[in-house]
């Protein structure tokens, strides 16, 4: 039988001590702990021991400060001992407060912990001894003990086969979910779920934590390795939302235990990665990775990465090299494990950053002599989808026994397919389609896939009260445009209809031809058809391009009875839209506008109109140009930027853009296509939008650089060829006493090299230049340091010397043992 308990130590008086406690904590009487506190910490702890299977207990409305209590208890499997609030979010917890839970088959939910900061323990919820429980519906806003090595949800001491689900930690001040993994009675922790959660808004460590090393604050931790690594912790972190989350920058999800299993989880604009950091035996299936700085790294054996979908991301996967450090203490020597057998199979990655999936990444030909290094070992690579525009689609720096097989690769602009062999790749079913029920580039033919990228409101606690609290701190809606930003005589309507209602929460708006093109921002007036939208609703806009290309959208906040004006810029719709294909919102190809709401409310709408931001400045990519004589420069390479009023910046079409060159004879521009024609010299062009010139400096010189090669070259999107590609803004990186070699086109005369140190302007670098004829036999010419003041060229003179080979010897900087160069040029004397 079910009994309902409200909280009270003894009597009707007690029971109405503890509702006007509630009632006084929220008219602002909890900015110091209560003396009630105490007793409704013991009374609550005495309710729970003494329940029974299936008794609900309901802790009264109010706001709790420095609550600190064990909750002990035993139901049954099918009746469970229900702790709850009396409403979702009615309870806040705050201060110092902290909660632990023991026994079994307890279900504790729907409490908001406000800003909870435990000094005395490890965690805010610990699950110490607990089994076969449920934590569910429960609000984590900006909590967590002060040290991001701590958690906010902690599973300790024997803790198995609990359920933590929908859960939102918000802007956490600790790491997330931290299953501990050690000989404090932890070796057990095992068979725990983590699904339907939502870590949102997560720091970086550096911002919270400036005098930290920058570790810490992952969102879900999985054992802690060094001694443990190889334990079955058999884990499950399925179907959560990760938004916005940085942390330390490379682990929003840290695996350092064996036989765990990570699957369907979103992870949307965030500037970090998931790492299998230590144990194997690990699947990582069906995950969705949109607009991240990094996909997944991968160590360890019998790893299994399948089919998950990578969109505009930083760096794809990631199979890292083996190392040991035989400085390290005893027992910390491996600090990465070697990649043995690993499957790597079903993946599709669009557009990444750098390279879609790099074999051996971090591996040092050279390394200094405490670092030994691994290579990947028996790794299948197959069925994979890789279309990219940068990089290699798969770049192998070194691995033994690597298989590819039947992988499906499109490269374009630049890029390249890297070393696979024919027999491992081919051109087929590369076509992409974008899916607007899924939000994904399918295969062409492809069904809409049972599992697609979640949004926040489709995890969490079900009652949405926290995405209101969200909205009121400014976040989760579109930021205010000052009217003064608008170029007023740009305005016009883009549809022929000029009010309606959407039907069922949807509303489909034709636009009239060409509506956007060259137009910075859209704009419609909306409101509530009845009374105002949930505090936890959102309206959503949406562009969607000609069938099979891009779909554009932006959430805006709570929508209520009145008439308001929303203006959206498309730059805010490029940086919020799932797929950005090109990177570019193709204004041409916009048929029509959507409007709908995640309640399915009605909304009214009317003034649909889109124009132009006053135009403040136009930015490009790169400071200068570098071009030998007879070169040509395809000039749609360049990011134009432009920066409105508002301090919004959008991307600029190239085609929108108007070039010109200096009169001189030197350059000349024809179809966007830059080619120095004259002799060596400086010459400039200039770009011109809407009005506003650009300049970019341009240097034709005589090339004398033919090859390049590196000592070592640990991180592949930081390569030797970084170094002689133009481009300030990319580097070659390697750690220790290591050198880069140049070839000349010929035995030619030199009296200077020109080396630009990447970050020159914060630190500098010891090094010496040595020249050969025979690539053999060398000769010092010149030693020194950078000056530590500029991250442009500096030149290094010596005596004219001949030399077909030139060698930069570098030795760490001020800074650290890294060896960093960005640009190297070498002219004849």
């Amino acid at each position: 039988m079910k009994h309902a308990h409200r909280i009270a130590s003894a009597g009707m008086a007690a029971l109405l001590l503890f509702a006007g406690f509630g009632t006084a904590a929220k008219a602002g009487a909890a900015d110091a702990r209560s003396a009630d506190n105490d007793t409704l910490e013991q009374s609550l702890s005495q309710e729970v021991a003494a329940a029974k299977p299936g008794d609900e207990i309901v802790v009264p409305n109010g706001i709790y400060r420095d609550f600190q209590v064990t909750l002990e208890g035993h139901g049954a499997e099918g009746e469970p001992i229900v702790i709850r609030a009396e409403s979702p979010g009615g309870v806040q917890f705050t201060g110092k407060s902290a909660i632990t839970l023991r026994g079994d088959h307890l279900e504790f939910r729907d409490f908001y912990f406000n800003q909870a900061h435990p000094d005395r323990s490890h965690y805010v919820l610990g699950l110490s001894g607990l089994a076969d429980s449920r934590v569910s519906g429960n609000f984590f806003d900006h909590s967590g003990p002060w040290n991001p090595n701590d958690g906010v949800i902690r599973i300790q001491d024997k803790s198995r086969n609990n359920r933590i689900d929908h859960n939102t930690l918000w802007a956490s001040v600790s790491m997330g979910i931290a299953v501990r993994v050690n000989s404090d009675n932890n070796l057990e922790n095992v068979h725990n779920a983590i699904d339907h959660n939502v870590f949102k808004d997560v720091p970086p460590v550096k911002q919270l934590y400036p005098d930290s090393n920058g570790n810490g604050l992952e969102s879900v931790q999985i054992g802690q390795g060094f001694g443990y690594e190889e334990t079955p912790v058999y884990t499950t972190v399925e179907a959560n939302v990760f938004e916005n989350v940085t942390g330390d920058a490379s682990e929003i999800i840290s695996n350092k235990t064996a036989y765990n299993i990570i699957r369907y989880n979103t992870f949307k604009d965030c500037h970090s990665g998931v790492t299998l950091r230590f144990g194997g035996h690990v699947v990582v299936d069906r995950n969705f990775f949109l607009n991240m700085d990094y996909g997944l790294r991968v160590t360890d054996v019998d790893q299994q990465v399948t089919n998950n979908y990578m969109y505009n991301v930083g760096e794809g996967i990631r199979i890292y090299a083996g190392r040991k450090d035989s400085n390290a203490a005893e027992g910390r020597q491996i600090s990465y494990r070697p990649v043995k057998n690993a499957l790597i199979s079903g993946n599709t990655i669009l557009y990444s950053a750098a390279n879609g999936i790099d074999v051996g990444d971090s591996y040092n030909s050279n390394p200094p002599s405490n670092l030994t290094y691994y290579p990947p070992e028996d790794v299948t690579i197959q069925g994979n989808v890789i279309v990219t525009d940068r990089g290699e689609a798969i770049n192998e720096t070194v691995g033994s026994n690597i298989q590819y097989r039947d992988n499906h690769i499109l490269v374009t602009g630049d890029a390249r397919v890297g070393e696979v062999p024919d027999s491992g790749w081919n051109k087929s079913h590369t076509i992409m389609m974008y899916d607007s029920n899924s939000l994904m580039y399918l295969q062409a033919g492809a069904k809409t896939p049972e599992i697609r990228p979640m949004t926040i409101a489709e995890a969490g606690p079900d009652n949405k009260y926290w995405l209101g609290i969200i909205e009121a701190a400014g976040q989760g809606q579109s930021p205010a445009v000052d009217p003064a930003s608008i170029d007023a005589k740009t305005v016009r309507p883009v549809t022929n209809k000029d009010q309606g209602q959407t039907g069922q929460g949807f509303a489909e708006l034709m636009m009239l031809p060409h509506a956007l093109v060259g137009r910075d921002f859209v704009s419609l007036e909306v409101r509530a058809a009845s009374g105002s939208l949930p505090v936890w609703d959102r309206l959503t806009v949406t562009l969607p391009e000609k069938k099979g290309a891009e779909e554009w959208s932006a959430q805006i906040g709570s929508v209520n009875g009145e008439w308001q004006q929303i203006v959206l810029p498309l730059a805010a719709l490029h940086q919020s839209a799932y797929a950005r294909g090109n990177g570019m919102l193709d204004a041409d190809d916009i048929r029509s506008l959507k409007l709908s709401t995640l309640s399915g409310a009605e909304i009214q709408w009317r003034k649909v109109t889109a124009g132009q931001f006053l135009l403040q400045s136009v930015s490009l990519s790169k400071p200068f140009i570098r071009l030998a004589v007879g070169g040509q420069y395809d000039l749609s390479r360049l990011a134009a930027t432009a920066e409105y009023a508002n301090g919004y910046t959008g991307s600029i079409p190239a085609s929108d853009i108007q070039w010109s060159t200096a009169d001189d004879g030197l350059l000349q521009i024809r179809n966007g296509i830059l080619t120095a024609a004259g002799q060596p010299g400086t010459s400039a062009i200039t770009a011109t939008y809407r009005g506003i010139p650009v300049q970019i400096p341009v240097q034709i010189v005589v090339v004398t650089i033919v090859g390049v090669t590196a000592s070592a070259e640990p991180q592949p999107e930081n390569s030797a060829a970084n170094t002689i590609d133009g481009d300030l803004s990319t580097r070659w990186s390697a750690e220790g006493d290591q050198w880069i070699q140049y070839e000349l086109r010929d035995l030619l005369t030199i009296r200077t090299v020109q080396i630009a140190w990447y970050s020159g302007d914060k630190r500098s670098t010891t090094f010496e230049i040595e020249v050969s004829q025979d690539g053999n036999t060398w000769q010092q010419v010149y030693a020194g340091q950078s000056s530590g003041t500029t991250s442009d060229f500096e030149a290094y003179s010596f005596p004219a010397t001949p030399a077909k080979y030139v060698r930069i010897v570098a030795h760490g900087n001020s800074s650290s043992d890294w060896d960093s160069i960005s640009e190297v040029a070498i002219p004849q004397a």
